[in-house]
């Protein structure tokens, strides 16, 4: 939930109103064919200014003050500024970039737009879910020259049902090169911005497979957490993966976390750009991350990264009695948590806050006093019973094993599925699932 000057709303709506407003000021760049010169510009233009205050206006509320005799006055962080600058910079962009392009059709979700009819194309023809458009094809927008002449070119390239994906996919590289359809991803932009085109043309694709012209990345190192925040959780909820590139500099980390903090969930993996601009490069579609291990185990008979057992909260403890019986049936083996965590404890290329011994003779591990602190508490008559917030010792474990098998890896096979995962999450190559093609805008 974000609140904005104010005014309480889902994180997920106003990402819609802010895709709407690039939408709407892209648009009427295009129309009156020349860039506004900076954000105050677009404000003045009188037009311009009140579809915006249209769009951010909220249940009746006014979520963005656009008068353009005060935006002057907004600090810097103001969200005004901070949103304005982003409009600004993505429409000199994008405007710059595709200049004769001639667009008549800028969508995000308008009826019997681009969008609703991508989205039920691929849902008919290649069984792609309503709600994960973003799995194939992370655009936000499109822009589109002449939307009933690119429907028919897709239709016509596409052919019967039974096609791949992929026949969709090279009529849409071809379309996003000569400027006909353009998907943008668009994320706030911070400094200046950057555009990119992803999954465009077949060098790209074919370099993605190759590991080749700087597209391989090594591991960096690995931080893992345990120390404890209070009684009830750690220190951080997370795991977080470093990659580096050739010239041993971290370019790009994931973060792997459950996928909410107030109940048990399974696992997510995100990716973040390092650098000036931080942009979250997005996060890997599970089925797709257990594809691409199944993919890296078979050379080397490693099965268990992510697989339908590793990924799934239920087969991790969610109370002390379930953590102890692990241990005691796994004792002595490489699959018994305490045993992951020495790994991990062991090798330089990982970074924790906790002892590998007990200091005190037949004491419980650090490792194992904070997972039955967090997996466990006293109620009224002192029984042990689960601890309050059990999830975060379930996600922990998760998270273990992921990096436990991780470093299992031969260094070689390691390096490339990181490179392969840090691709998924940016919906970027084809080597587990034929990604579909747009322009980046960060």
């Amino acid at each position: 939930m974000a609140e904005i000057n104010g005014v309480k709303i889902t994180d997920g709506e106003f990402t819609r109103l802010q895709e709407t407003a690039t939408a709407f000021v892209l648009k009427r760049a295009f129309k009156k064919n020349q860039k506004f010169k900076d954000e105050e510009a677009i404000l003045k233009d009188s037009t311009t200014r009140k579809g915006l205050q249209k769009i951010f206006l909220y249940n009746g509320k006014t979520l963005l003050n656009l008068n353009p005799k005060l935006y002057k006055l907004l600090p810097k962080t103001a969200p005004e500024r901070k949103w304005m600058d982003t409009f600004w910079q993505q429409q000199s962009v994008l405007i710059t970039e595709y200049a004769n392009s001639n667009f008549t059709h800028f969508d995000r979700d308008k009826k019997n737009g681009f969008m609703e009819y991508i989205v039920d194309l691929i849902n008919e023809r290649y069984g792609v879910p309503k709600n994960a458009k973003d799995t194939w094809n992370p655009a936000d927008i499109w822009l589109v020259r002449d939307q009933k002449n690119v429907e028919k070119q897709i239709e016509a390239a596409i052919g019967s049902k039974g096609s791949p994906i992929e026949k969709l996919n090279v009529v849409m590289r071809r379309m996003l090169r000569e400027g006909e359809l353009v998907g943008v991803s668009l994320k706030l932009i911070s400094g200046k911005a950057k555009y990119v085109l992803i999954n465009a043309d077949y060098k790209f694709l074919s370099d993605m497979d190759r590991m080749y012209n700087g597209y391989k990345y090594k591991l960096g190192k690995i931080i893992y957490r345990l120390q404890m925040k209070d009684k009830m959780q750690f220190v951080t909820q997370d795991t977080v993966i470093f990659v580096k590139n050739s010239d041993n500099k971290d370019i790009a980390k994931f973060q792997i976390k459950g996928n909410g903090t107030s109940s048990l969930t399974n696992l997510k993996i995100e990716g973040t750009e390092l650098g000036a601009s931080s942009a979250k490069l997005g996060k890997a579609p599970l089925n797709l991350v257990e594809k691409l291990a199944d993919y890296y185990a078979k050379p080397e008979g490693n099965q268990k990264i992510f697989n339908p057992y590793t990924r799934k909260n239920g087969n991790y403890p969610t109370t002390k009695d379930e953590f102890v019986a692990h241990e005691i049936a796994n004792y002595n083996k490489s699959t018994s948590f305490s045993q992951r965590f020495a790994n991990l404890y062991d090798t330089d290329l990982v970074e924790t806050d906790i002892q590998k011994e007990s200091t005190r003779k037949g004491a419980p591990t650090p490792f194992e006093e904070n997972m039955y602190t967090v997996l466990s508490k006293k109620d009224k008559f002192g029984e042990e019973v689960q601890g309050d917030k059990y999830w975060f010792a379930n996600s922990k474990l998760m998270q273990l094993v992921f990096v436990d098998e991780l470093l299992k890896m031969e260094e070689g096979t390691r390096d490339e599925f990181l490179t392969d995962l840090l691709f998924l999450c940016q919906k970027q190559g084809r080597k587990v699932y034929s990604f579909g093609p747009f322009g980046k805008l960060y």
